[in-house]
């Protein structure tokens, strides 16, 4: 989505890492044997508020 997003402005497609490394805490540690460490999930949170940092300044909240 962000590379979509990256056409009509440049800042968001600098975001796709990010974007990327949370793309498997959207489904795979859903799943039963599947987890994600303390660490794995701290490094998460951290990409997600970076992430929304970004967003929330782009739309002026």
């Amino acid at each position: 989505m962000l590379l979509l997003c990256g056409g009509y402005d440049p800042l968001l497609a600098g975001l796709e890492p990010l974007a990327q490394f949370l793309n498997p805490y959207g489904v795979l540690v859903r799943y039963p044997g599947l987890s994600a460490t303390v660490e794995e999930g701290k490094e998460a949170v951290k990409a997600v508020r970076q992430i929304r940092a970004v967003l929330r300044a782009r739309l002026g909240l």
